[in-house]
């Protein structure tokens, strides 16, 4: 399967990083560039808290900066 992230939204960033880490069951997803750690972390969803695509967000550039 070939992604090309140019061609791909925010969110669908973030549902590419969402899955994997469903698939693989982990809480953590540390991606290392040369700059950076980037550390995604899985929480429980919290329902009165509504989130405004923050995560999608952050998602999507920790995916980016792997690039």
């Amino acid at each position: 399967m070939e992604i090309r992230f140019e061609d791909i939204t925010d969110q669908q960033c973030a549902d590419i990083i969402a899955h994997f880490v469903k698939r693989k069951n982990v809480d953590e997803i540390i991606i290392h560039t040369n700059e950076d750690d980037i550390v995604i972390t899985k929480k429980p969803k919290q329902s009165d808290i509504v989130d405004s695509g923050g995560f999608a967000c952050a998602a999507a550039c920790a995916l980016m900066a792997t690039l």
